[in-house]
């Protein structure tokens, strides 16, 4: 992924360390050190940070805040055929 810019790279390790939950934006400005910064700011940190994430690993929940999420992996199912899953789900929830 490179080497982030000091906001982008303490956003996301608030991002990480909340494994998965959503996280306010005050809540989100405040632990990553941003609490001066307008509610913009903050967004455009999110807007860069989410250029260099893998697609679909930012999630916005509307109203609540922001998510980091795992992508999810793929697993081999029984003929070739390939599935994806997320994480805490394994290949035989799939069934045969």
């Amino acid at each position: 992924m490179g080497e982030l810019p000091e906001r982008e790279a303490a956003v996301l390790a608030v991002l990480r360390a909340a494994d998965g939950r959503v996280v306010a934006r005050d809540a989100l400005a405040r632990a990553a050190g941003l609490g001066g910064l307008s509610a913009r700011r903050v967004d455009s940190v999110l807007v860069r940070l989410r250029r260099v994430l893998p697609e679909g690993s930012l999630v916005t929940v509307r109203g609540r805040g922001w998510a980091l999420v795992p992508p999810p992996t793929v697993h081999q199912v029984g003929t070739g055929r390939k599935r994806a899953s997320h994480p805490g789900e394994t290949p035989a929830a799939y069934g045969p």
